[in-house]
């Protein structure tokens, strides 16, 4: 969070904002989890893509191919869709798929 607060580039997806929402909303109040999501959805470093139901058709098979959750699926076709080849997460299910870097620092 230190790199992209500093003005690094980075894309999420919705399904992992919601994702980010229930973690921040489940362990402090609520006032102050709304602070943290309004900073992340508004934030310039970070552009936000929606998942369609294709994306969804097409995770499913990257969970059976590679054993993963389908939210981590439908990030990775998210990933291959545009380009974006490396992630930063602490999952380490994405680690089952060669083609793109997980960044855990």
């Amino acid at each position: 969070m230190q790199r992209i607060d500093a003005g690094e580039k980075a894309v999420s997806s919705l399904v992992h904002l919601s994702e980010v929402a229930n973690i921040v909303e489940a362990s402090m109040p609520i006032s102050d989890s709304q602070l943290i999501m309004q900073d992340l959805i508004h934030s310039p470093s970070i552009s936000i893509l929606a998942a369609a139901r294709e994306d969804y058709v097409d995770a499913v098979e990257v969970v059976e191919a590679a054993s993963i959750g389908l939210n981590d699926a439908v990030v990775y076709v998210l990933m291959k869709a545009n380009g974006i080849e490396e992630l930063y997460s602490f999952d380490k299910h994405f680690d089952r798929l060669k083609d793109v870097r997980r960044v855990h620092e």
